[in-house]
């Protein structure tokens, strides 16, 4: 028997569901596609995988603009999930997914001890990590946000990516031209990854104000992109290359680049191999 109805009650439809937890199971790429798609069919407010709670209900009924999930314990199979969620979101300008695992695979503790043991060759050479890369959460990201023009931060920071995960997402910063906040920190790039970062940029992007490498193996040929990325960029209020393996030909080409560029108000390049002239 169906209870009356109070004042003031809000009767959720009948397919609701307050939270979906999925954490502690085993999710393959097969169980995944068929969660996804559930998640999209159901009223779900918020879902967990193997990090914290996605407010999933806000995102499809387009009720926020920033999507803030930092240190929320997400890894690829998350992001997959999320993303798409994501797809057919209007409402969204502000992204930080920043402090997570979006470019690993979740293993879990047992597994994880089992592949140590198999791999110790790879744990004494430090790449050992790699054996994790996934790119099926990044890839289904973009097709969320690559035909979109609203995007105006983005913060992916403290994220493990890898540089050919990362290349994945750009077309996410081909389309969103107004991107005026970018923090790709500590997301263990290389400097062919700045380069087609700071090409795309230079050619699609006039109102970028913010930009943060740090922590990143740019090198020459980074700094030489971000070089030219300067010269042309009078928004740039702030620029963060500290710790990026400069060397002194790079510096050199920043500072260069610096003496046409007096917009620069905030600029973190210490930790790098500069000749003091430059500095």
């Amino acid at each position: 028997m169906r209870h009356p109805i109070l004042p003031g009650e809000v009767l959720e439809p009948p397919n609701a569901h307050r939270v979906i937890d999925f954490r502690n199971k085993d999710m393959n790429k097969f169980s995944l596609k068929y969660l996804a798609k559930f998640i999209c069919e159901v009223n779900a407010e918020t879902l967990c995988i193997n990090g914290g709670h996605m407010p999933i209900r806000p995102y499809k009924t387009n009720m926020i603009q920033e999507l803030v999930l930092r240190d929320s314990g997400l890894y690829s199979e998350d992001l997959f999930v999320l993303s798409q969620v994501l797809k057919d979101n209007t409402s969204l300008t502000r992204i930080d997914l920043s402090k997570n695992m979006i470019g690993f695979t979740y293993v879990d503790e047992r597994s994880m001890l089992e592949i140590k043991l198999k791999n110790q060759d790879k744990l004494q050479q430090a790449t050992f990590d790699k054996l994790f890369y996934d790119s099926l959460g990044l890839e289904h990201f973009v097709l969320a946000f690559k035909n979109t023009d609203r995007i105006v931060e983005v913060d992916i920071s403290e994220n493990d990516i890898g540089s050919d995960n990362f290349m994945i997402l750009m077309p996410i910063f081909e389309s969103n031209t107004l991107i005026t906040k970018l923090n790709v920190a500590d997301c263990n790039l290389d400097g062919y990854c700045a380069e087609a970062l700071c090409t795309i940029l230079k050619s699609t992007n006039s109102q970028l104000r913010e930009l943060k490498f740090r922590n990143s193996a740019l090198g020459e040929v980074g700094a030489l992109a971000i070089a030219e990325l300067i010269k042309g960029h009078m928004s740039l209020v702030e620029l963060e290359i500290f710790n990026c393996r400069i060397d002194e030909a790079g510096g050199n080409a920043i500072g260069t680049a610096l003496k046409t560029n007096f917009c620069i108000e905030n600029l973190s390049i210490g930790e790098n191999i500069l000749n003091n002239n430059d500095v």
